[in-house]
């Protein structure tokens, strides 16, 4: 995978890639339409998601380019800004349609059985405002009709822009929904003095025939910034109640337009319910509330049919319910298996990790380390696998995402500043991120070096000897000396804080570092500055150990005379030695040791000097900071 990511970086980076290399979609025919190439355009948004289907920005203006050589090609681009709009509106038009007309069928039919269905058009709108927005929705439709004429379509990945392949594939899917949806009858019955008009307006209803739309507009409204960051568990409980909701509005209206066809008759629910001649905002939630009780009960709801036409209504919709009930059980289903899918698999995996500690019967403390270990990793990175989701990307998001992911690492840490930026993007997609926590030894003196790190964020402490050389913070690096030289560890690192880091492997180092030789002598310029520092900080705690060792064999010749002293009752304190403790004797925990002719002070300033123009933060060699920056050691 590290080979196809860094092949991948290394092909965004080129100059004038070849067409062959950036279209993702073939073209058969192109369009005449023509796209602006500034950066500045407002189909810049719209780009961004084609970008998902061409591969990259050059492969979409390859594809931009071609397309609009062919004069016979249709006029509109699928993922146009204009289809985009367009297509909203119409989603708009589907949603008042499905909603709105079922309603009106069932709840105004009396209005067009009293003589308000003649006359002119101009009075029909005045005395019933519903006209007015069913004609502009069938002026939309039937104008949408007309365009998708004119639009190409995606299929297989092959954008399909020839003109007789879009008639006949628009005739083939959506055409005659699309026809009985936008079939205007409003308009054609507008004058019309027959009285038998309610059939011709029940064929109103067909417009929900665009309900699969829906499913056009999901996609839509996924693409939108605020639905698509939403959490999935949100978007689900979302669409099932709007789908609790639709079946159980069209159930109503279904009840009362039964009841209305029959003109009431005296036996019906209507009339059980007293609802002749009630206000519709009476009549709708009294057929909501018996339309709910069929389909959630045994029975038949609040009241019993009273004719056969009620009875195969009251089946049809116990039908319904049955199949509203399996289809709600299912999503409710899904929805808490993936709600508590992560709780699962962590639970899982904990449970697995304690019987195998338990196997290797590791002491308390250990367990405990690595169960917060463990936890702080989960909490971290999920249960995701990033090397999978990255691998499915395209090789330009893929880019992206790595260099997102890595964006404040680039920019903290001085050896990128004047790097190449195809090393930097090289480099970034084979990082992968680590979390280690407060105590934990990220990498031991005299192990074999297999990475190196990059510090986003926390404190590390160098060691050597177990003894504390230096510290590195956020924009630091360590591990390189190992990887350059193919040693052992030469220094331990411990972490100070929690810490996330980002990690090199040695395959990726040596890979990157082949293909840019003058950044793997300027590292290694780094390494050898960090070697002598290492050399001189090894020597003085070597020197200084034995010091210490000789002032310890000092202090316990003192504290056998003392005791000897003391003993036969002759004790003379030298003020310059030794301190008189709480109980007259002498207090060996002050002694001086500057006293002693071999005391040894520690070269501080020296030291971190020579540490610092390698490896401390903030520390450079001069001319070279951006080369050295936040270093360290392995």
């Amino acid at each position: 995978m590290r080979k196809q990511l860094k092949a991948d970086s290394q092909a965004c980076l080129e100059k004038e890639p070849s067409i062959s290399d950036n279209e993702k979609l073939r073209i058969v025919l192109g369009t005449s339409e023509q796209f602006p190439s500034s950066p500045k355009s407002p189909r810049q948004g719209t780009e961004l998601f084609s970008q998902q289907l061409f591969g990259t920005p050059h492969g979409i203006s390859t594809e931009h380019l071609e397309t609009a050589k062919s004069p016979e090609a249709v006029r509109i681009h699928p993922l146009s800004l204009f289809r985009k709009y367009w297509d909203f509106v119409v989603i708009i038009c589907v949603i008042f349609s499905v909603v709105v007309l079922p309603f009106r069928a069932a709840f105004y039919w009396d209005y067009w059985d009293h003589g308000n269905n003649r006359g002119l058009l101009f009075h029909q709108i005045r005395d019933d405002w519903w006209i007015g927005p069913e004609l502009i929705i069938d002026f939309v439709f039937i104008a949408d009709i007309l365009l998708n004429f004119q639009t190409g379509y995606i299929q297989e990945q092959v954008l399909i822009m020839d003109p007789a392949n879009v008639r006949k594939h628009y005739l083939r899917t959506w055409f005659p929904i699309d026809l009985v949806a936008a079939f205007p009858m409003d308009l054609l019955l507008a004058g019309n003095r027959i009285d038998v008009l309610r059939l011709p307006r029940v064929l109103k209803v067909f417009c929900i025939s665009r309900l699969p739309s829906f499913k056009a507009a999901t996609r839509f409204a996924l693409r939108l910034p605020f639905v698509s960051d939403m959490n999935q568990f949100h978007t689900r409980i979302l669409r099932l109640l709007l789908t609790c909701f639709l079946w159980v509005h069209f159930d109503a209206c279904l009840l009362y337009g039964a009841a209305v066809a029959q003109n009431y008759p005296d036996k019906n629910w209507v009339h059980q319910a007293n609802l002749v001649g009630a206000t519709t905002f009476h009549k709708y939630s009294w057929s909501i509330l018996t339309s709910f009780g069929i389909m959630v009960t045994a029975g038949y709801g609040p009241y019993n049919p009273g004719t056969l036409a009620d009875c195969w209504v009251v089946l049809f919709s116990q039908a319904l319910g049955v199949a509203m009930f399996t289809l709600i059980g299912s999503m409710v289903t899904t929805i808490l298996v993936h709600l508590n899918a992560s709780s699962s698999e962590y639970a899982s995996k904990m449970s697995a990790l304690n019987q195998y500690m338990a196997h290797q019967k590791l002491p308390q403390d250990l367990r405990q380390r690595i169960r917060d270990s463990y936890e702080a990793r989960w909490k971290a990175e999920k249960h995701f696998n990033e090397e999978e989701i990255l691998e499915e990307l395209p090789s330009s998001l893929r880019t992206e995402v790595c260099m997102h992911a890595c964006a404040e690492l680039v920019a903290s840490v001085p050896f990128f500043e004047d790097a190449e930026e195809g090393f930097v993007t090289s480099l970034v997609t084979l990082l992968h991120p680590q979390v280690h926590l407060k105590g934990d030894l990220v990498c031991r003196e005299g192990e074999i070096a297999r990475e190196m790190y990059f510090i986003k964020s926390g404190t590390v402490q160098v060691q050597l000897h177990d003894r504390p050389v230096t510290l590195l913070k956020k924009g630091s690096y360590f591990g390189e000396i190992g990887l350059l030289r193919t040693a052992r560890r030469n220094a331990s690192v411990r972490a100070m804080t929690d810490c996330d880091l980002f990690v090199l492997t040695k395959e990726g180092f040596d890979e990157v570092m082949k293909e840019y030789p003058q950044m793997s002598k300027a590292m290694d310029l780094v390494a050898e500055h960090r070697i002598r520092a290492l050399h001189k900080s090894s020597a003085w705690l070597k020197d200084h150990h034995e010091t210490e060792a000789d002032d310890s064999k000092r202090l316990d010749h003192a504290r056998e005379v003392a005791a000897n002293e003391e003993h036969e009752g002759m004790i003379e304190e030298d003020p310059d030695d030794l301190e008189t403790g709480p109980n007259g004797g002498p207090d060996l925990l002050h002694f001086h040791p500057d006293s002693h002719p071999h005391s040894y002070q520690r070269p501080q300033h020296s030291l971190e000097n020579d540490w610092g123009s390698g490896m401390l933060p903030g520390r450079s060699r001069p001319g070279r900071r951006s080369l050295l920056g936040h270093g360290d050691d392995d």
